[in-house]
Formats: C-alpha cells, sequence, structure tokens
C-alpha cells in the first residue's frame, strides 16, 4: 500500500512538472493558461496540498520501517528461545543417554557380549542361553533409563521436525536432527538388547513366577509395551529397525 501511494504522488508530481516543461518550453497547450502567475498560484497550492502528503507518507513509511525491524527483533528473540530450548533438551538426552549406556555395560558382561561388534540379527541368537534370573532388577534399571531417553529424544525430533516443516534450505536445526538421529541408532540396538533380555525374563522366569515377582512382571510389561510403540514410532519417523 505505502509503495502504491509513493508511485502515486511521483506520478503526479512528474505530469505537473512535465506540463510546465512542456507549455513554456516545447509547445504552447491551449488549455493550459500561458502566465507565470497562474501557474506560481497552482505550484503553491501544489506544494501546499503535497508537502503534508508527503510528510504524512514518511511519517507513515518511518512507522512501517520501525515495526519491521520490531518483528526482526522478536523473530530472532523467538530463534534464541528456541535454540535455548533445542540445546537444553539436547543436553538432556546425551545425559539421560550415557546413564543409560552406563546401564548396559555390566549387562553386556554378563552376557559375554559387545553390542558394537554384534549385528541386530546375530543379537538374539547370542542370547537365547542366558539365564536372567540374577539380573532382572538390572535389566529393569536399564529399561527405565531407556525409556526415559526415548521420551526425552521424542519431545526433541519432534520440536526439530515442526521447527524445519516450512523450511527449504539448510539451517542449524537440520543439525540438531543430523545429531539425533545419528545418535539414536546406538539407541536402538541398546534398546533391542534390554527388549530381548526382558522378553526372555518374563518368559522363563517371572510367568512361572508370577506370585513371587508380581512387581518385577508388571515393570517388564510397561518395558516390553513401550518399547512395541517405540518401533512403530521409530518407522514413522524414517528411524524404524
Amino acid at each position: 500500500m505505502m509503495k502504491k501511494m509513493w508511485y502515486a504522488c511521483a506520478c503526479v508530481t512528474f505530469l505537473v512538472l512535465t506540463l510546465y516543461f512542456v507549455q513554456f518550453v516545447i509547445y504552447e497547450i491551449p488549455m493550459f493558461s500561458n502566465k507565470q502567475d497562474d501557474w506560481g498560484s497552482f505550484g503553491s497550492y501544489a506544494s501546499g496540498t503535497l508537502g503534508p502528503l508527503f510528510a504524512f507518507l514518511a511519517y507513515i513509511g518511518i512507522r512501517e520501517q520501525v515495526s519491521q525491524q520490531r518483528d526482526v527483533i522478536n523473530k530472532q528473540q523467538k530463534q534464541k528461545a528456541l535454540d535455548d530450548h533445542l540445546n537444553r533438551i539436547k543436553e538432556t538426552f546425551e545425559k539421560i543417554y550415557i546413564h543409560s549406556c552406563s546401564s548396559i555395560v555390566p549387562l553386556e558382561r554378563y552376557c559375554n557380549i559387545s553390542l558394537a561388534n554384534l549385528t541386530k540379527f546375530e543379537l538374539s541368537r547370542k542370547l537365547s542361553d542366558i539365564d536372567t534370573l540374577t539380573i532382572i532388577n538390572d535389566i529393569i534399571d536399564a529399561g527405565r533409563l531407556l525409556h526415559g531417553a526415548e521420551f526425552v529424544y521424542n519431545n526433541y525430533l519432534h520440536l526439530i521436525e515442526q521447527s524445519v516443516e516450512h523450511l527449504d534450505i539448510e539451517c542449524p536445526l537440520n543439525e540438531h536432527k543430523w545429531v539425533a538421529t545419528t545418535t539414536w541408532r546406538g539407541f536402538q540396538k541398546n534398546a533391542m538388547f534390554i527388549n530381548f533380555l526382558a522378553q526372555k525374563a518374563l518368559r522363563e522366569v517371572v510367568n512361572p513366577n508370577q506370585d513371587m515377582f508380581s512387581y518385577e512382571q508388571k515393570e517388564l510389561l510397561i518395558y516390553i509395551s513401550a518399547c512395541e510403540q517405540w518401533e512403530k514410532c521409530w518407522k514413522r519417523l524414517g528411524l524404524g529397525f
């Protein structure tokens, strides 16, 4: 709107000056006065009319510029708040992930395996002869930590997805997404490992002795059920097994 008004005023001014130049320099137009006094009176009237109009347009332009600057500042503040929030979630996720990995190490040692050196296909076969009776509580503790890490991760990735949904260019948020995705690859194998142990413990130890392991049964079922939901969610996000 502002551009159109400026353009209209400029066109009117240019037209008046052109007519004045043509009338007194090039060719006398019969329908216009050939007296300088008449043009001077008209010029005074025009300047008295256009002057305040230009001043008003200048004022509106300044207001619009200030408004645009304010919008830019607000956008920068929102972006900074978003970056800070993402960084806090990222730090929380990384801390929980480190703790969850630490809880996996004793179970790896007990099972005499190294997840880093096993394929996902080999994992279930390596665990077929493991006695889970003495490590049920360790399985539950590791499952809780993985459950917490998954919850934080989902919030983290969901926030990133929302933020970059309408962006077609590379931005720092894509780096957040890349870090989260690559970190999650290691998490998946840990989750599968604990899920195999939880199912084995539930099947071979807990279910046959439900009176003794009622609490453990509930905890293991919570983790197994959560892991099934994770797999669906991971596949939907393109991070599935």
